[in-house]
């Protein structure tokens, strides 16, 4: 009797081990993907607001930034300096929006860090205008700090106008201070410590720190994408992927995958998969569009991104559905 029990126990882990676990959680999509901006002015890069009410998204090659109102639909440009657009960061009140800018003098490139304050249209200048400054800047500690990791090493910027913010808000560690050197991660533990880590070779690029603080996102130039853990630095390899984003449950990342002739881009399909590898589902799948540059909805119930060709923004609607296992008994 044992012998037997043994023997379905068995059956039932290796039937359990091949698919992944018994339960997978498989994104399908709801409602097609609908264009909400006309193409008269060409977007990019759409990321949402957390409190869900707003997009913000650049023009061509990352210049400015624009703000879209879901609920009036009201357009509003809140800076057009050339780079504002490439790695911007939501405050997590919606109110304020972090980024790097750039100008040319003289054949050169100088870039600065700024805040943009979308109530009161004040603009905060958190460093001078150097012609080194590869990092892009970060809020944390309840976003009334920021973090940029540059040539002289890691700067902290207090932010004086949001000293007031509730500081309840500094015990959730969603916002940590994890940055990519050309040695690997440099990451700062919840026990104090600092740590290098370089758990695949190569240059990484887009890293983004999963909601929950716990993990990044990120991509190998040339390689894969992958997840890391910040406390046990184990890692998860997630085959071809560019751009990852987080869903809000810090479970699932949506992100690109192109393809290219050697010359344009020939195919691009925004992809969503959960971070253990499995349900790995093409979302798009179309023929004549290029979709690129994901950003999930904070509710989870949508993605936006935009297409190359035309320069528009597009919403899709997404469900979500538990594929269990049959198990023998």
């Amino acid at each position: 009797m044992k012998t037997k029990i043994l023997a379905l126990v068995l059956v039932s882990f290796l039937i359990s081990s091949f698919n992944g676990g018994a339960n997978s959680n498989k994104i399908y999509v709801k409602k097609k993907a609908d264009a909400i901006t006309d193409g008269s002015l060409y977007f990019m890069n759409p990321r949402w607001s957390p409190d869900g009410k707003k997009l913000a998204f650049t023009e061509s090659k990352y210049q400015g930034i624009w703000i879209l109102d879901l609920k009036s639909g009201d357009f509003t440009q809140i800076t057009d300096e050339p780079g504002a657009g490439f790695g911007f960061r939501w405050s997590r009140d919606s109110q304020e929006i972090l980024c790097r800018v750039s100008k040319q003098e003289n054949y050169r490139r100088y870039h600065t860090v700024k805040i943009f304050n979308l109530t009161t249209s004040n603009v905060q200048q958190l460093t001078d205008y150097r012609s080194l400054m590869t990092g892009l800047p970060h809020w944390f500690e309840g976003d009334r700090k920021v973090y940029l990791a540059s040539n002289k090493g890691l700067e902290v910027f207090e932010i004086a106008s949001r000293a007031t913010l509730d500081k309840k808000s500094e015990i959730d560690h969603q916002q940590r201070v994890c940055y990519a050197t050309e040695h690997g991660f440099v990451i700062h533990k919840n026990n104090g410590s600092v740590v290098t880590t370089k758990p695949v070779d190569g240059t990484y690029l887009n890293a983004e720190i999963s909601p929950d603080g716990e993990k990044v996102a990120y991509e190998v130039m040339g390689g894969n994408m992958y997840v890391m853990d910040l406390e046990t630095e184990k890692t998860k390899d997630l085959g071809i992927g560019y751009f990852p984003q987080w869903s809000p449950d810090s479970k699932k990342l949506t992100y690109m995958i192109s393809e290219d002739d050697g010359h344009q881009f020939v195919k691009s399909d925004i992809f969503v998969i959960e971070i253990n590898g499995n349900s790995k589902q093409n979302l798009t799948n179309t023929k004549t569009r290029l979709e690129q540059h994901p950003s999930w909805s904070p509710d989870g119930k949508k993605i936006v991104f935009d297409e190359l060709k035309s320069g528009k923004i597009f919403i899709i609607e997404i469900g979500e559905k538990i594929n269990k296992i049959r198990q023998e008994r």
